[in-house]
């Protein structure tokens, strides 16, 4: 914009300047040539102005999970040095987890609360689709693992939006998967998947007591393979279970539960 305030300054500049010395048809010429050169040059800095603009947009709108994913193309081993390479990137990182068929593959985050990780991403960043995040109430001494994540709408291939495809008939392509820790890999086996009413069956929402005691064992075990779509294989009162959660799209009074048990491999 400086430039082209300074070429209308020399041409008021050129007009004082000449007034008195030129005749009219002279003035008028030089006026009109000068006119169209500021014109070319305005029209060819807004053009490079806006492409450079076009430019910066593009670089600000690549989607957090594009960078997500690069990280997780390029470190494919998936070894014990997994954990050192996204704790560098984020002390809250928790695990991997890798369903079968790379149905998902997600970092688990640990924060310190059950809010922040619903919209940011692994590098802290702000992010609608959230992460994979771990019950901010979970200690190493509770049977239960419970893990949330987004349905996103935009993307059905993000985050826990996959899940629904243990509802399908196909569901045994998908029903195992592994937890990456620090010191050791846990593989485990998808035992129920089912949707559950958040306004009429918050009685038998999932909790860390789970295992309390036989009684409440046997009642939310019955409760979850009732209302199960697969009949995949049972639980047993000592089983180590990880429970994944997300949303039914267009239902928001519902939650897709996965209940799954380690195993061993």
């Amino acid at each position: 914009m400086c430039l082209i305030f300074n070429l209308y300054f020399l041409i008021i500049k050129h007009i004082i300047k000449y007034n008195a010395h030129i005749n009219n048809g002279d003035y008028m010429k030089k006026f009109i040539i000068l006119l169209f050169l500021v014109f070319i040059i305005s029209t060819i800095y807004i053009n490079n102005k806006q492409e450079i603009a076009n430019t910066v947009f593009n670089v600000q709108t690549i989607e957090p999970d594009q960078i997500i994913k690069k990280i997780i193309e390029t470190n494919e081993t998936k070894d014990i040095d997994t954990y050192d390479y996204y704790k560098n990137i984020n002390q809250d990182y928790f695990g991997y987890l890798s369903f079968e068929n790379e149905l998902i593959n997600e970092p688990i985050l640990k924060g310190i609360d059950n809010d922040f990780y619903l919209d940011h991403n692994i590098n802290n960043k702000s992010y609608s689709s959230g992460s994979v995040f771990v019950d901010c109430r979970y200690e190493k001494d509770l049977n239960n693992i419970i893990l949330y994540g987004h349905y996103v709408y935009r993307d059905t291939s993000l985050m826990f939006s996959p899940l629904h495809k243990l509802l399908e008939d196909d569901y045994q392509n998908y029903d195992e998967f592994l937890i990456q820790y620090k010191d050791t890999t846990d593989f485990y086996q998808v035992v129920y998947a089912l949707l559950f009413d958040i306004t009429t069956d918050m009685e038998y929402y999932y909790a860390f007591d789970f295992h309390k005691d036989m009684d409440t064992f046997n009642k939310f075990n019955e409760f979850y393979a009732n209302k199960s779509q697969i009949k995949n294989t049972e639980l047993a009162y000592d089983d180590k279970l990880v429970i994944l959660q997300t949303c039914v799209r267009n239902q928001d009074n519902l939650r897709l539960i996965v209940i799954a048990k380690k195993v061993n491999k």
